[in-house]
């Protein structure tokens, strides 16, 4: 299975966990935290043999630096340290250790005189020993978990590299005719949010998977096509295979979704779906249990005093400071649930400028980290707290998401926010709740805004409401009709 993304890779290995054999292919420091625990070095070194032998050799690392320490002391105190180091050897749990502590006492006769010399060298010879049996250890496991594999999760950039990597072999490996390369047992390819994939892309995988009969595409033309430099004046508007193929053929729908509220879904099928989508049962009942207060907000503010400006050196960005305070008092008042929860939280805005400043304010008041070396602003490694823009969100889902809208002007200029695939992300990322931060004067004065203002205030039951800026709500009225939207 191949992304775009290494967030979609993490949001897919963290469903596969414990269904069925896979790996995670992809750089360390980019992959997410949940696929990180499925990479082939990390199914390796968590292995209860490996485990075994990586323990016994820091046994023996530990025991060599405490008679390294008192190499120039006196004979008595080595002796001393030495006889000390036996007696743990002898309650240790590993047997290695002990046969070391059993083969050193052999060697001095009872002389305790020769301890330090015997055990010394002999932990050396051990510490050879640990280290052989640890590598083969680790290449019969590596073999065990490749040719249980039955799937390989990576990016669309690495799948070629990736797979070959996986494949290389040791000598005991090629002398085994019942060895079948990964690459060789692979014969289907899924390749996750494929309307975000050009189509040059898409030969990566044709061109490096020679063995693959079979192409499964999951999408959805209704969001975001490939990012693409070209300009595509008098040209298609289409770069992507997917969104090009859905132009002319008929495309089955996957009409049920397993993600967001009931409420969020019937906004989303309502504005891109004729209507069509529906929430699978159980999901329903599950985010109706967990529901606490409005299920899709709308926080707004007045416009004078609190319009965006262009960031410094950006022309083509835009931030909205009188929002982002907004946001960082509503972080915090939904951190404190959703800690005791367990739960998670996206910030989502539609400008890198915004994205910018919003990171350096959160992580200044604690919510994000920063890097040691850098001090940019990260994302905490419990992935309870994320900040992205839209397009990067795309693959993503998270308990409770904020939207920054940053737009607010006399002109009621929205920019690319008029653009329906990118709405349709924005506002589907949500399992939970939906909270939208936006000055309505601009944003929702005409068009799709204001079918989502509209909606989330007409039409979808108990505790949705808009609230403004001069602290008013208004509560919508009907009942949920159980209808929703897939990714």
């Amino acid at each position: 299975m191949s992304c775009v993304s290494n967030k979609a890779i993490d949001s897919i290995a963290e469903k596969f966990a414990e269904r069925l054999p896979f790996i995670v292919v992809g750089r360390e420091e980019r992959v997410g935290t949940t696929a990180r625990q499925w990479t082939l070095e990390a199914q390796i070194n968590r292995n209860p043999d490996v485990v075994a032998w990586v323990n016994t050799k820091t046994e023996f690392l530990d025991a060599s630096k405490r008679l390294e320490l008192v190499k120039d002391d006196s004979v008595e105190y080595q002796e001393k340290e030495a006889t000390k180091i036996l007696d743990n050897f002898e309650s240790s749990a590993h047997s290695t250790i002990r046969q070391c502590g059993d083969m050193t006492r052999f060697r001095i006769g009872g002389v305790t005189s020769k301890a330090y010399t015997a055990l010394f060298n002999l932990i050396e010879e051990c510490l050879r020993f640990t280290n052989e049996e640890l590598s083969k250890t680790k290449r019969k496991v590596s073999r065990l978990i490749r040719r249980a594999c039955r799937a390989v999760l990576t990016t669309i950039d690495s799948c070629g590299s990736a797979v070959a990597n996986l494949d290389t072999l040791d000598d005991e490996e090629r002398e085994g005719a019942e060895t079948k390369s990964i690459a060789d047992r692979l014969s289907i390819a899924v390749l996750d949010e494929a309307g975000t994939i050009p189509e040059a892309k898409v030969c990566v995988v044709i061109a490096n998977l020679r063995q693959i009969t079979r192409i499964v595409a999951i999408g959805d033309q209704q969001q975001l096509e490939p990012f693409t430099n070209i300009n595509r004046r008098g040209t298609a508007q289409t770069q992507g295979y997917f969104h090009r193929v859905a132009r002319v053929i008929q495309l089955p729908m996957l009409n049920v979704q397993f993600r967001m509220h009931p409420q969020i879904c019937e906004l989303v099928s309502k504005i891109a779906y004729d209507n069509e989508l529906r929430t699978d049962p159980d999901v329903r009942i599950k985010r109706l249990e967990s529901s606490r207060g409005p299920v899709i907000s709308w926080i707004s503010y007045p416009m004078q005093g609190n319009q965006e400006s262009e960031p410094e050196g950006k022309a083509s960005s835009y931030i909205n400071k009188h929002e982002i305070k907004l946001i960082c008092d509503q972080v915090n008042t939904e951190r404190s649930v959703l800690r005791q929860q367990r739960k998670n939280l996206l910030i989502i805005t539609f400008y890198r400028g915004q994205l910018q400043l919003l990171r350096e304010e959160l992580a200044d008041s604690g919510v994000l980290s920063r890097d040691k070396k850098s001090q940019q602003p990260i994302d905490p490694d419990d992935g309870s707290v994320r900040v992205t823009t839209v397009d990067s969100a795309q693959g993503s889902e998270a308990d409770v998401v904020i939207l920054s809208m940053v737009r607010s002007n006399p002109k009621c200029a929205v920019g690319f926010l008029a653009n329906q695939n990118r709405a349709v992300v924005a506002i589907s990322r949500a399992k939970d709740k939906l909270i939208i931060v936006g000055n309505e004067e601009t944003v929702a004065a005409r068009g799709l805004w204001r079918r989502v203002l509209n909606e989330a205030n007409a039409s979808g039951g108990s505790g949705r409401s808009i609230t403004t800026g001069k602290g008013g709500k208004g509560k919508g009225k009907g009942k949920d009709k159980g209808k929703g939207k897939s990714k």
